[in-house]
């Protein structure tokens, strides 16, 4: 019977690509420490919408290159196992994931789905997943193959004549392969190739095959690397570079033509033009076990590993030269390229040191320099090379030095900056003054001949021969003999100056230490800072390169900035500047730049561009510098309501009472993710985008109800913006009470409401009115009752007792009577006299109480009670305290009135025997009460047993209650609207056979006050 036949399937991945290569790549690390579930990755996958997917041997794992998402069977019931062992995306994007024991899962709309052996699956070991040209997901369950079609498993045979090469390469490619006693048979293309050693294979023991973009086989074995294309093998092994004692178990073709090779326990090998380079842990890589390698949409690679989790490789922009280079020291200020291409690099303590053609020549104080502290240096026209360093300034041609440091004198430190002009002069900015040397001759400016500072950093000459000056005071321009200076009140933001360059232009621009960029144009200073989009407020030097681009450098690294993008700010054209920072990531040792020499960098004539840091001196090829054209996917990660979460794959509702939404966001790249930067809108609140610069999430609480649309757009770290975004669609579902019909109702109750309140407050105002009327009516009765009352006494009396003096005088004229007649006559006529005179009195009394002119409001009440006291039976009892010059005049004679009326009343109404009355003034109230134990009267019926009545000028109400009392006169009335002309109290008591009691309360005010309320000037 014949053994049984082994198969073997190896799953591989061809991708497009469009960048250059590099040796040099950095390695950066996830593992458990900072987010993955476990250290071991077994396969890598980017799906379409962008996710890095991971199968790790505790989850499953997707990644937005700043957050892992772990799937595990703990908050995904759907999955059955963590221990996951492949991935795959199928041509509908539903990604499907292999696992150890818990069968075939797939991922459809953000829903899993498992399918197990309850299922019809043959096992739950999933070893490997592809698709075959039919569109069929082909199955590597054990050691044998499926095809998984409609959801059943069905057996896969071999040697087959069906195709198993997806023709699109940019899916997952599967190559089967078997080994029997023949040796080695690859199924391709419909047919079966079979390889032994004779053929020229180095091992049958194979571990791993790849197929490249050529169409070539690449299979890896125990004993080397060995190449197909066109029936001929090509063996590779420790011989060509590979690690010794080494296995090939892992094969991918990135889009640059590099091979990567996983070694099993020895590491990383990238295979470019013949050359084998390998990395290990000592290279950076995180662990010399490699299970897998994957290559994403941008070019980056990915490393799976046994035991120490994820690494990126991402290459080199960066190069550095050190002291492990050659250099004398990692402290590096002034560099310059002279016109042999030589590149001078001053450093701090260890002198001068030039590169020329890939080596480092060394120059000290002890063969001639100034010292070994560096700050400046500059190439004249004759070739010569001046150096500024501490304590002096030199001159080195042919091999000499000639020192300077006599003739500039002794009152500097250092020079910071050279340059020699268009006529021939040399400029030295030092620390305390500017010199300037011609002819042998010295001359020496400070900020009293026009600098504006005296400590100069930079010097520039323009293109129309013009002399700029910066300094650590501001800018200055020197023309024609004649001093400008330029400082915050010009537009610097900062008058620390650093560096300054004239582009093609003819615009400066302006770097400064704290204060950004600044460009000036047409005399105009526009500055540029950190919260315009610039990547830091240091601008230690400006360098362009041949794309428009200026690389700038600044203590926390160097940063890439768009020169068009600057003047469209400038310009007003747009609001922020993107800038691209390049740091330990991208090969940087040291990302402390130095600056404050000049010059503090320098593009050589190849296109490279030179930085000096305290690393070192770091070269970018401005050339091989290649943008990110792909706008990052944007995706909607998550939502939460009140903080519990929600499902935000389809639109979100909030219900009344749930007020505060969280919505995070991502951008899928996977170059310097961090640097995503991300605009969002709401439309229905938001006016405009809403710039939130690298921050994932939106927050949103209270929103009014109402239909809502969140978009989120994002850029790359190139600034390649997605302005397509992701959108999500929100319903605030209002509460009942701010529903249409529930406002309508509302709406319509309020205008019934308002029209029954609108009929009311007529009717009341028409009540009123007639009150009014009435009112009116028995006033001017009452005042035509006064008249006719005055009229009959002056009639009645007063004019019968002058009718009877003139009928007397008439008398006694005619007649001749003895003297006794004459005095009796003229006796009777003195008696009418008096009564006449006491009538006069009466009816002035009625008018006006003179009392109270004469006597004072307190006496004048007094008299009162002792006038009808004397013309009645009637006992009064009185107790009254002193209340003069208590009240206005008005107020005197309202209070005298109230008095005079009660007291009437009751000697008209009562038939009382005894009266008591009593004024009391307590602080600030005067309290007068009167009591009769006369018949009383019968209450309304409205009120009661008891009628009482409280009256004030605040409280009043309508006419209506006084007409209630039109029938106890108009004496009652009287006395209720004096007191609600005194802002007042009034309450009355009676019932019949009780008697009544009236009492009067009235608030103090003063004099003056009371005659300004009189006059009508109170409030």
């Amino acid at each position: 019977m014949r053994r049984a036949l082994q198969t073997s399937l190896y799953l591989f991945v061809l991708v497009l690509s469009i960048n250059k290569t590099s040796a040099q790549y950095q390695f950066d690390l996830w593992n458990t420490d900072n987010g993955l579930p476990h250290n071991t990755i077994r396969a890598i996958l980017q799906t379409r919408d962008g996710y890095l997917w991971l199968a790790s041997l505790d989850g499953l794992v997707r990644f937005d290159g700043v957050r892992f998402t772990v799937f595990t069977t703990g908050n995904t019931p759907a999955l059955k196992s963590n221990r996951c062992t492949s991935l795959f995306e199928d041509q509908a994007g539903q990604l499907w994931i292999g696992t150890e024991d818990g069968g075939l899962v797939k991922r459809h709309d953000g829903v899993f789905t498992t399918f197990t052996t309850d299922q019809g699956l043959p096992g739950n070991d999933v070893r490997r997943i592809w698709a075959d040209d039919q569109g069929s997901i082909v199955l590597l369950i054990g050691q044998r193959l499926f095809r998984w079609k409609k959801e059943k498993a069905e057996s896969y045979v071999l040697p087959t004549n069906a195709p198993l090469v997806s023709p699109d390469e940019n899916q997952q490619t599967a190559i089967v392969s078997y080994r029997d006693e023949l040796g080695l048979h690859i199924v391709k293309s419909g047919r079966t190739v079979t390889l032994t050693r004779a053929s020229g294979l180095s091992s049958l023991e194979v571990t791993a095959i790849y197929q490249d973009r050529q169409g070539a086989l690449w299979i890896g074995t125990h004993s080397g690397l060995n190449h197909l294309k066109n029936g001929v093998v090509t063996i590779f092994t420790t011989k060509d570079g590979l690690p010794q004692n080494s296995k090939v178990t892992s094969i991918s073709e990135d889009r640059l033509g590099n091979l990567w090779l996983g070694m099993g326990d020895k590491g990383l090998v990238r295979f470019k033009d013949g050359q084998f380079t390998h990395y290990t842990t000592a290279n950076g890589l995180s662990d010399d076990n490699v299970l897998s390698i994957y290559e994403d949409r941008e070019g980056t690679i990915w490393i799976g590993t046994y035991a120490n989790g994820l690494n990126r490789l991402s290459r080199d922009v960066v190069q550095m030269y050190s002291e492990q280079n050659g250099l004398p020291s990692n402290n590096v200020y002034p560099i310059l390229e002279d016109r042999s291409g030589n590149v001078w690099l001053g450093t701090w303590e260890k002198g001068l040191a030039r590169f020329t053609n890939g080596r480092f020549a060394h120059y000290s104080k002890e063969d001639g320099l100034p010292g070994n502290i560096l700050t400046a240096l500059a190439e004249g026209r004759d070739g010569a090379l001046w150096i500024g360093a501490y304590n002096g300034v030199a001159r080195y041609k042919d091999g000499q030095y000639t020192q300077f440091r006599e003739k500039l004198g002794s009152d500097f430190y250092y020079v910071s900056a050279i340059l020699e002009d268009r006529d021939g002069a040399i400029w030295l900015g030092a620390d305390t003054k500017l010199f300037r040397l011609k002819d042998e001759a010295v001359s020496a400016f400070t900020t009293n001949d026009g600098l504006a500072g005296n400590d100069v950093k930079a010097i520039l000459q323009d293109r129309k021969g013009v002399l700029w000056f910066g300094s650590y005071g501001g800018l200055t321009r020197y023309e024609d003999g004649r001093w400008r200076a330029f400082t915050k009140r010009d537009g610097l933001a900062s008058e620390k100056i650093r560096s300054l360059y004239e582009d093609s232009d003819g615009v400066i621009w302006i770097g400064t230490y704290d204060g950004g960029l600044g460009r000036l144009k047409d005399n105009k200073i526009t500055s540029i800072t950190q919260k315009d989009g610039l990547y830091n407020n240091g601008v230690f030097q400006i360098l362009e390169d041949g794309r428009g681009n200026f690389w700038l450098s600044c203590n926390l690294g160097i940063y890439r900035v768009s020169k068009q993008q600057l003047n469209d700010f400038a310009d007003g054209k747009v609001r922020f500047v993107t800038s691209v920072p390049y740091g330990r990531h991208d090969g940087l040792s040291n990302i402390e730049c130095n600056g404050g020499t000049q010059p503090a960098g320098v593009k050589t004539h190849d296109g490279h561009l030179w930085f000096p840091t305290q690393g070192g001196a770091a070269v970018i090829d401005s050339n091989e510098i290649t943008l990110n054209p792909l706008p990052p996917p944007v995706q909607i990660a998550g939502c939460l309501l009140d903080r519990a979460v929600v499902d935000c794959r389809q639109d979100v509702k909030l219900a009344p009472g749930q007020q505060s939404l969280e919505i995070s966001y991502t951008g899928l790249s996977f170059i310097k993710p961090e640097q995503i930067r991300f605009k969002y809108k709401l439309t229905g609140l938001d006016q405009d985008w809403v710039d939130v610069g690298t921050r994932r999430t939106a927050y949103y609480s209270h929103l009014p109800p109402g239909t809502y649309t969140f978009t989120v757009i994002a850029a790359n770290s190139d600034g390649v913006w997605n302005t397509e975004g992701q959108t999500l669609h929100i319903t605030v579902v209002p509460p009942f009470w701010r529903t249409w019909w529930f406002l309508s109702v509302v709406g319509l109750s309020l205008v019934g409401l308002a029209l029954l309140g609108y009929r009311r407050h007529v009717t009341k105002l028409q009540r009123e009115k007639a009150a009014q009327v009435r009112f009116s009516r028995q006033l001017i009765q009452s005042q035509e009752y006064e008249r006719k009352r005055i009229a009959g006494e002056l009639h009645d009396g007063l004019g019968q007792n002058l009718l009877v003096i003139k009928n007397l005088a008439l008398f006694g004229l005619a007649s001749q009577n003895s003297q006794d007649v004459a005095q009796a006559q003229l006796g009777e006529i003195s008696t009418t006299v008096s009564e006449a005179i006491e009538e006069v009195r009466t009816i002035a009394r009625n008018l006006r109480p003179y009392e109270l002119d004469r006597l004072g409001l307190t006496l004048a009440v007094e008299s009162i009670m002792t006038r009808i006291a004397g013309s009645s039976t009637i006992k009064f009892a009185s107790q009254i305290d002193p209340i003069d010059d208590s009240f206005s005049h008005e107020a005197e004679i309202n209070l005298y009135r109230i008095v005079q009326e009660a007291v009437n009343n009751v000697v008209k109404h009562s038939e009382a025997s005894e009266v008591s009355i009593t004024i009391k003034k307590d602080g600030s109230q005067v309290v007068f009460t009167i009591h009769d134990n006369g018949k009383g009267f019968a209450p309304d019926t409205e009120r009661g047993a008891v009628a009482t009545w409280s009256r004030g000028a605040t409280q009043y109400e309508s006419g209506s209650d006084l007409m209630r009392l039109r029938n106890r006169g108009f004496g009652l009335t009287g006395i209720i609207e004096r007191v609600a002309m005194l802002n007042g109290k009034l309450s009355m008591q009676s019932s019949p056979g009780q008697g009544t009691t009236i009492r009067v309360s009235i608030e103090v005010e003063r004099k003056e006050e009371g005659e300004k309320r009189g006059r009508g000037e109170g409030e």
